[in-house]
């Protein structure tokens, strides 16, 4: 099936369904009752205005990783049970698919809410100012590929039309997004779009089970790379529009080989898309080495024996993208700095 979210014409995927109960039906039966459908199920919302606000609506989500509210984010979100006559989109992944509905899938109505193995970790994050507010969440599960997911994904639906924050994976978008543990750096590029320019922050409203990873927000311009606590926030100055390669998070499992604090601060090293620069504010100087490693520690491009008084840059455009560290040192200094790469 073409990928088309929010296209209403004959043959796309997405498809508007309703419970037909007079009870409520469980999310999670739901889903595995029905092979040829996405886990994910997607609610339209009102920012819970209770039917005055539709001009700044978005859709609220449910799957297996967790649920996304809008409006105020985890307010509204979806409580693992489908209402009496709700309705709802579903997303066919198979040809011809359809849709069963069967007594099993009844439950009592509750406000019980759906949440995955204590194992797991989660993380509610969002952007929001001009008062707008969009939010996505990250997921760590040990049952999730890097790859789409039917229990665990849920792809963007662009219901806001003035803000959107979205996870990509495999130049997708989507609103929940859920990978397994990593054994190193995971980098989730953010697509972020908003129509009108001020000051925005990028909060982690809610992190559960994180004691043993840790998450970094990326801003390639301003070479910003700030650990992630809940209630970190972050506020940057954006322009109209949107932005594919300037955000990230960066997970890394808990006793991942960090980087040394640098022992000088004469230098600057930073880096913008896929070039590197080093920027000496002293006298010159003498006998430098470089090095740029990944981050599993393997050594990618060198330069030895030179010397620095203002800026050299390096085009690093056969390296993929991504963060890296940057080795410069000499008989009397050594500076360690994370950049990302992007092209």
């Amino acid at each position: 099936y073409p990928f088309i979210p929010g296209n209403t014409a004959a043959g796309t995927p997405f498809n508007l369904v309703g419970n037909p109960y007079p009870s409520a039906v469980s999310c999670a039966s739901l889903v595995a009752g029905n092979a040829d459908i996405n886990g994910s199920l997607y609610f339209w919302d009102d920012d819970l205005t209770g039917g005055t606000g539709y001009a700044s609506s978005d859709y609220a989500i449910w799957n297996g990783t967790g649920s996304l509210g809008t409006g105020t984010g985890s307010a509204g979100a979806p409580n693992g049970t489908i209402s009496t006559g709700q309705g709802f989109k579903v997303r066919a992944i198979t040809p011809g698919a359809t849709l069963d509905f069967n007594n099993t899938m009844r439950v009592a109505n509750t406000t019980q809410f759906f949440r995955p193995s204590g194992e797991n970790s989660r993380m509610w994050f969002s952007l929001e100012g001009n008062n707008l507010f969009n939010q996505i969440l990250v997921g760590i599960l040990t049952d999730a590929t890097d790859q789409e997911d039917r229990l665990y994904d849920a792809v963007k639906f662009h219901g806001n039309s003035s803000i959107s924050l979205a996870a990509k994976n495999e130049d997708r978008d989507y609103s929940i997004l859920a990978f397994p543990p990593p054994s190193a750096e995971k980098s989730i590029p953010l697509s972020v779009f908003v129509d009108q320019s001020g000051t925005y922050t990028f909060k982690a409203n809610v992190m559960e089970n994180f004691e043993y990873q840790n998450v970094y927000f990326v801003d390639t311009k301003r070479a910003d790379y700030i650990e992630l606590n809940e209630g970190t926030e972050v506020a940057v100055e954006l322009e109209e529009g949107a932005y594919n390669d300037r955000f990230f998070l960066n997970f890394y499992p808990d006793g991942f080989v960090g980087v040394p604090e640098s022992t000088t601060n004469d230098v600057a090293i930073y880096s913008d898309r896929d070039v590197i620069y080093l920027n000496s504010f002293s006298s010159q100087l003498e006998d430098l080495q470089v090095q740029v490693l990944d981050m599993s520690g393997k050594v990618i491009f060198t330069d030895n024996g030179f010397s620095l008084q203002g800026v050299k840059s390096y085009s690093l455009t056969a390296i993929a993208a991504g963060v890296y560290v940057v080795n410069l040192s000499s008989k009397e200094m050594q500076i360690n700095e994370k950049v990302h790469i992007s092209h």
